[in-house]
Formats: C-alpha cells, structure tokens, sequence
C-alpha cells in the first residue's frame, strides 16, 4: 500500500518550508565606513589629492577624491529611492592664521554620475567638479567655503585648525535633503552648529547611479583641507552588485534543489515499492517530515511574532517613522529613561520649570554632552497627552528653523512619554509680559514679534507642508539668551497640504487665542494662526493678557478694547504704560494695528503672515480698520436631518452697547 498519508503530509510540511523561508526580510544595507585613510582603501585620488597621516589631503580645484564604486541611487525596475546618511570630519587649516582672504576657496561633497566629472578641470569652476561650458552636467553638491563669499547666498562656517563635523542625509519620503555642520571644539549648541533643509528630488536631478565624494574648488592654495573621517550609508542595494540579500537569496537555491530532489525520489519510490520496502520509504519521508516541521515551525512563529510587532509598532503612534528618521542621522536622537531620570535628578521638583496641560516640564543636564536642557514629561494617564506627544515628535523633529524650539531627543519606555528641547535661560515670553518685577525694553518687543512671525511664516509657506501650529501664545514662546523668540509646543500642529491650508478637527487651543471660526467650523488653518498671532502681538504692546476677567466689562478681552480705543483716535493709549522713553511710537502704532488686522473675525479679512513681516518692516501697507470691531453672526439653519447644510457665518460691524 502507498503511504499516501505520510507522503502528503511531508509534501504539505516542505511547502510551509519555502513559504516562511522566502517570506523572511532580508534587509540589506550598502555603504562604507573609513575611521582614518589608507592607501589600500576603495578611495579614487584622480586630481592630484593624497593620503597622508591617515587623512585625504585635497588638492586645488579638481575632484579630489571619491569612492571608487557607484551609490545605486534610485532603482527604475521598482521604483525605489535610497534613502542615505553620511558623515565626515574635516579641518581647514589657514596658515596665515586668517580665514578672510579673499583667495579662499573651499571644497564640496558632491553626487554625480563618473560621465559627469571633469578630473583635469583647469578653472576649478563649478565647485571643482567641471568647466563654465559644461553646464549640462547633472551633479548634487554641497559646498564648504573657506571664506564669505558676498556674492553667494550659500551658508557656510570657517575655522582655522579646527576640526568639525559634517552630516548630510536623504529622505526619499519628504523628498529633502538635511545639512548639518557642527565645529566638534565648541560645545555650545547655539554657536557650533549649523542645519540646512533642501527640497531635492533625486530622480529628477540624478541618473540611477553616482560616485560619491569631495571635490575642490580654486583658490584653495592658500589653505589646507583634510578629511579626516568618512562613512555613508544606503538601504538601497545597487543592481547585481553582491550583498546580504543576494547571498541569502542565492544559497536558497541549493537547499532548494536538495529539498526537492529528496521529495522527488520519495515519490518515484512510492510508485514502484509496494510490499517490504514501505518501511524504508516511509521512515525517508518521515525525516524529511521532521526536518521540514522543524525549521518552518520557528519560522511561522517568527512571522506570527513579526506581524505582532507590527501590529504595537501601529498602535506607537508612528514610532517606526521616527525609529527611520532618528537612525539616518536626520532628527533627534533615542534617550533611555535612565538617562533622563539622572538628568532631572529623579525629577526632582526643585528642577521643576513648569507645569503644562498634560505633564511637568524640568530642568536638566546632561553629563555625556554637558548641556543644560528641558525635559517634558507626559502624563502616563492622558491619552490626549500621548498623542500630542506623537504628533510634536513626528512634526517639530524634521523642522529646521532658528525661531523654533529644537527638539533634542524622546523617551518612551515604562510607560512614560518625555520630550527633551534645548534650554533657553529666559523662559517664557508670558513672565516676561506679564510679570511686574521685569520689563522688556521695547527694541526687544518689536524684535519678538518679528522672530514670531519669521516662525510661522516657515511653517506655513517654507517648510515641504504646510504646519498650522493651532496654539500659538506668548506662554508657547520661549526666549533664548538674546530674548530671541523661538516657538515651541507643537502638541497640537498638524500637516496639511499647502493648497488646502486647513485640518479639519474640533476647536483647539486656548480660549482668547482661539479664532470665532473654530468654534462654528472646527478647521483650525492657517488664518486661525494668524487670529493668534494677533492676539499675541497686542499682548507685546500694551503688556496685557488676551483674557483679564478683573478688568471692568468692557475691558476684559483684549482685541475688543484696542478696537474700541482705536476707534476713539486713543491707540497708543493702550501702549504698556512702563515702556522706557527711547521706544518708536510708529513701530508700536504698527505693531499693533497688524495684531487688529490678524484678528479681524472675519478670517477673509485677515493678512498671511508675509504680509504681517512686510507691514512690520513698512515694506507693505495696513488696510483702513473699521472704526468699530466687526461682530460674527452665526446664522444657524433648522435641523434637517443628517443632510442639512452646515450654518453660515456673515460679519458685520454692529454695536455692542459700550
């Protein structure tokens, strides 16, 4: 008799094998690492350049050295984009001792395909990388220059024996690319570092595949530039190059065919064995049975643990999305609670700075960096907290911007949420506003609301997407050492497409911010921003909160009382009282005429907030204000049922009976 039985479920068993064998993720990374330079390395030297002491030495204006194999790029079969991180160290030597000769040239770290570069450029030109009249070439480049360049809107740093650190990485989702150079000498934050964001779209500007490395420009004769350090790294895998995932795949075919062979002959046995060789064919298709079962039982419960860890890794709130972003070397890095624990000595309340809506906010210090920050801890209990915890890290974490808070690293483990910022020694702008015991000369008001405004001016038309903060307030804008205005606490921000300019949700934020739409539409936009921006712009001038209940009736909200004090030729009137006497009576006029306009209730009526820059640098003119505050009228429809329109709002400048 056939062993029917054995022989399909042996069968049975070998095809789970290949089924979990091929489903397991091979993932494969590509690049290189050079603590110090050899002359055995992949690296090519065509211009001139040369390895000494460990170091690339370059040379003056040509390419002065690259890897010697291509970067794969981007992959037309599937249509994938690397993404890609590298660092460098370098110094910059000027022997003369002077960094401002204008002789200086500089050097670049370039992406270009090897049809593309000119190794015996003789101008130095282009970044050292071609001639004027090759200006069809494609290439990526940043550039270092060794000197200010007047006629160049390019950033860049200088230092003479320094050595600093540079780090540029791609993300192929926002289609951007990051700089940032840091002088490793400097501990300061604020003074070392430099971040850039670019939007760059790979596959327009570069072939599949390039050569990565450092090119020089001309005039660098007077000076010596070394890289000291190089590593990059990919998570594309060039096209039928080698690798993890083609050696894994490949010794798949063996086993493969080894697999196979042995079911094949079993089965070929069973056709012709039957009486007293079942024994022998059925004990060789129970080890292969048994073989089989061995290996794809770990499997299936590696995928079954796989497919569980996804499923936590979705309910995280986007934690994988940071875990990409953080490991390419392009936000914030991972704390431990451990490590914060120390920081804010048990959380102690001695460190306490604060307490916000969903948790406390402590002063720390970090040993291993030596800096002075500030740790938000969420509260373990609210849900509301958490997800504004994912929402502040997933959005204020890829900003670049020097009037926002920058976020140094998050924490979640145990249960606990925390969000590490950098520490700005002045606080808030409200204690600053609103506490007796100092007074903000009016130079650094004005310039506050200027920082405020260059701020929400990057989130709502710089940045990839377009950010509406939907809580902006003088308690969210911290100052640093210079009283330089930095936006912080984006719990509540979203995204939203730069042609809609609106995110659909229930009224959010603080009541006497809040623009009169929000409560009728429940869209907060980028007009409802600039309603905030408003209220916070009087709140710098007449040194008032928006919202006072101890005032007498018609006082007690803000917006209102200007109005009125305005429409009575009285403006300045309600100018803070304790203003020092150098103050500039056309600038607090300005100023507080656009915080009017910003919070017209009509939100048609309001300007963007490069019209509130250009008003403020008297670029750009204020519309004549009604004399009196226009009032919203919500006309609300009769129920309908679940398709009755939603109620309208009309506007009109109506009495109020002061």
């Amino acid at each position: 008799m056939i062993p029917w039985l054995p022989l399909l479920s042996s069968v049975t068993s070998i095809f789970f094998f290949f089924y979990f064998f091929a489903r397991i993720p091979f993932t494969a990374c590509t690049g290189f690492s050079f603590p110090s330079f050899t002359a055995t390395d992949l690296i090519s030297l065509p211009g001139g350049s040369a390895i000494l002491n460990g170091s690339i030495q370059l040379s003056d204006g040509r390419v002065g050295a690259y890897y010697a194999q291509p970067i794969q790029l981007w992959r037309p079969t599937t249509n994938e984009t690397t993404n890609f991180a590298t660092y460098f160290e370098f110094v910059i030597s000027f022997p003369g001792g002077s960094s401002n000769s204008s002789s200086g040239g500089g050097f670049a770290f370039f992406l270009a395909p090897a049809d593309s570069l000119d190794y015996q450029n003789p101008t130095g030109s282009l970044l050292g990388l071609s001639n004027d009249t090759t200006t069809n070439k494609r290439l990526l480049a940043v550039e270092f220059d060794s000197f200010r360049d007047q006629n160049s809107s390019s950033n860049g740093t200088a230092a003479n024996n320094d050595t600093l650190a540079a780090q540029v990485s791609y993300n192929a989702t926002s289609k951007a690319i990051f700089v940032r150079v840091k002088n490793l000498h400097v501990s300061s934050s604020n003074s070392s570092s430099l971040d850039l964001t670019q939007k760059v779209d790979m596959r327009q500007v570069l072939p599949e595949k390039v050569l990565v490395g450092f090119s020089v420009t001309n005039g660098s004769k007077v000076v010596v530039q070394k890289i000291t350090k190089w590593n990059f790294t990919s998570n594309l895998e060039a096209e039928g190059g080698g690798g993890r995932r083609a050696f894994k795949k490949w010794m798949l075919i063996p086993i493969a065919a080894l697999v196979l062979a042995v079911v094949v002959v079993a089965a070929v046995s069973a056709c012709y064995v039957w009486e007293g060789q079942g024994s022998i064919l059925f004990a060789i298709l129970t080890v292969v049975e048994r073989i089989a079962r061995l290996v794809s039982l770990p499997l299936v419960w590696c995928g079954f643990v796989k497919r569980m860890w996804e499923g936590e890794q979705d309910k995280n709130n986007g934690e994988s999305l940071m875990d990409d972003e953080f490991s390419t070397g392009t936000g914030p890095r991972r704390f431990s609670y451990k490590e914060l624990v120390t920081a804010t000595s048990n959380f102690s309340e001695k460190r306490k700075l604060g307490e916000g809506g969903f948790g406390g906010v402590y002063k720390g210090f970090l040993n291993r960096s030596g800096k002075e920050v500030a740790v938000k801890k969420i509260s373990s209990k609210s849900k509301q907290g958490k997800k504004e915890y994912a929402s502040e890290v997933k959005i204020i974490s890829r900003l670049r911007h020097r009037n926002l808070v920058q976020l140094i690293g998050w924490c979640h483990e145990r249960g606990e949420f925390l969000l590490v910022y950098e520490f700005l020694p002045n606080g808030s702008l409200d204690y600053h506003l609103f506490n007796r015991k100092t007074t903000l000369p009016w130079g650094i008001r004005y310039n506050i609301a200027l920082g405020l405004a260059s701020a929400l001016l990057y989130l709502h038309e710089e940045w990839e997407q377009c950010v509406v903060h939907r809580d902006v307030k003088s308690s969210n804008v911290m100052l640093d050492s210079g009283f330089n205005a930095k936006l912080g606490d984006f719990g509540l921000a979203r995204l939203v497409d730069h042609k809609l300019g609106q995110h659909a949700t229930g009224p959010a934020g603080t009541l006497g911010y809040l623009a009169p739409e929000c409560f009728n539409t429940g869209k907060a936009s980028k007009e409802s921003d600039v309603y905030s921006f408003g209220i916070v712009a009087l709140e710098i001038a007449t040194g008032r909160r928006a919202v006072e209940h101890s005032k007498d009736e018609d006082e007690v909200r803000l917006v209102e009382w200007v109005w009125e004090m305005n429409g009575r030729g009285r403006l300045l009137h309600t100018a803070y009282r304790s203003l020092d006497m150098d103050y500039d009576a056309k600038q607090i006029e300005r100023l507080m005429l656009v915080g009017l306009w910003c919070a017209h209730p009509d939100h048609t009526q309001r300007p963007s907030i490069r019209e509130v820059i250009q008003a403020f640098t008297f670029e750009g003119l204020i519309p004549d204000l009604p004399k009196t505050m226009p009032v919203p009228v919500f006309a609300v429809p009769p129920v309908q049922g679940s398709n009755s329109s939603k109620p309208t709002l009309t506007f009109g400048s109506l009495t109020t009976g002061r």
